[in-house]
């Protein structure tokens, strides 16, 4: 099921962006000067926007079928399935979808990404870790045919997955005061005609027993529905977590950026340890990091290409040091060895606490790590106990 929509958000973000450009004629003609295809840029936009009204059209079809809309959605196969419904009508269509999204790779996707949301935070992820395990076991119940037992877990594991997500929201309900929000125009899923019309779906009562094959939770918890297992039931639940987690993962990461600011706020100037001898006072330690990684991964390609490290590597990337967190003064400083087969860099953080990497020799990536209250006087290649005494070395803060 190749040719996702819009698997990472990407694709909004830049139909937008050129859009800015196009209408922009000044802007467009100086791009042009410069050399930039911008007619290519055009042309390419129009298959977005082509592609953006076949999703549209398959959101306005298939989401009142139970159909939970995505940025996992295949383009190919929702275009197959639009075709088929004008031709032949609402179930041979399902069967095109049906199969699209019934695979092993497509079922087991949001499982894998809820797996990790809430990391780097341990609190907040660890439920998110012992929810994916029940919803594999709900995958190998969907494998095994045993849609009576995998659509239960999942209906179960959604409603709790929401209520984390949400602070105590429902996803299960009609009610304006209990239901979670999940209208906004971020995403695919959480446009107002998606995950809204399917859970209208799912939040039907059913105040009668019968065998109808619908999809409503009430009818299938409480024992009223009882032809709601059968397989494409369970594939549409599986659709519907994937579409939950797209409307999840933007909410999660502002609860890991809050409640990192409220950890470094309440840890500002501690000198105190924890039990595995890291530093409370966290401030910039996440962006130092990365950037400091970053900068060693760009030197491992150069020394890769060249046989020795660039002096000028840090003036080069610097610039991305600004996405990844640090301040347009980063502070890093970077030192290379006369005879280029050695380097170092390290950055002094807020609370003081220096962190730095390095690598020494003809293996790029063999690196050390610096972890320490005071700026490296050394290298690894000349102080190598003051960089934890050997490459790779594990250090509390790194």
């Amino acid at each position: 099921m190749a040719e996702a929509l819009d698997p990472n958000g990407s694709t909004r973000v830049t139909a937008a962006a050129v859009n800015a450009i196009v209408g922009d004629p000044v802007l467009a003609g100086v791009l042009r000067a410069q050399g930039f295809d911008i007619d290519s840029v055009v042309k390419a936009n129009a298959q977005i926007d082509s592609i953006q009204e076949v999703a549209a059209e398959a959101i306005r079809v298939f989401a009142p079928l139970g159909w939970a809309p995505s940025g996992a959605m295949s383009i190919p196969d929702y275009t197959e399935a639009l075709r088929v419904f004008a031709t032949d009508g609402p179930e041979a269509a399902e069967q095109i979808l049906l199969a699209a999204w019934d695979s092993e790779h497509r079922l087991r996707r949001p499982i894998k990404q809820i797996s990790v949301l809430g990391l780097p935070d341990k609190q907040l992820h660890d439920p998110f870790r012992r929810r994916s395990r029940l919803l594999s076991k709900a995958f190998d119940h969907h494998q095994a045919g045993a849609y009576e037992a995998s659509i239960p877990i999942l209906l179960a594991q959604i409603e709790g997955f929401v209520v984390d997500v949400a602070d105590g929201k429902l996803f299960f309900s009609r009610r304006d005061g209990k239901k979670a929000d999940v209208i906004d125009s971020a995403t695919i899923a959480t446009m107002d005609e998606s995950l809204q019309v399917v859970r209208d779906l799912y939040s039907a009562g059913m105040d009668y027993t019968d065998s109808t094959g619908g999809m409503s939770r009430h009818g299938a918890l409480h024992g009223r529905e009882l032809g709601y297992d059968t397989r494409i039931n369970s594939v549409k639940a599986f659709v519907l977590l994937q579409a939950l987690v797209e409307w999840a993962q933007p909410r999660m990461g502002a609860k890991i950026a809050a409640r990192q600011s409220e950890q470094e706020a309440a840890s500002a100037g501690s000198d105190e340890v924890d039990e595995r001898g890291r530093r409370l006072d966290q401030r910039e330690f996440g962006p130092t990091r990365e950037s400091l990684r970053w900068l060693a991964i760009c030197q491992m390609g150069v020394f890769r290409n060249t046989g020795h490290y660039d002096v000028n590597r840090l003036a080069i990337v610097e610039s991305s040091f600004l996405r990844k967190g640090l301040p347009a003064k980063h502070g890093i400083e970077m030192h290379v060895s006369s005879d280029g087969q050695a380097w170092w860099a390290w950055r002094r953080t807020v609370s003081g606490w220096c962190l730095g990497i390095g690598a020494v020799g003809p293996d790029p990536l063999a690196q050390w790590f610096y972890d320490a209250g005071a700026p490296p006087a050394a290298g690894p290649d000349e102080a190598p106990e003051a960089w934890g005494g050997a490459a790779h070395a594990l250090l509390p803060n790194w």
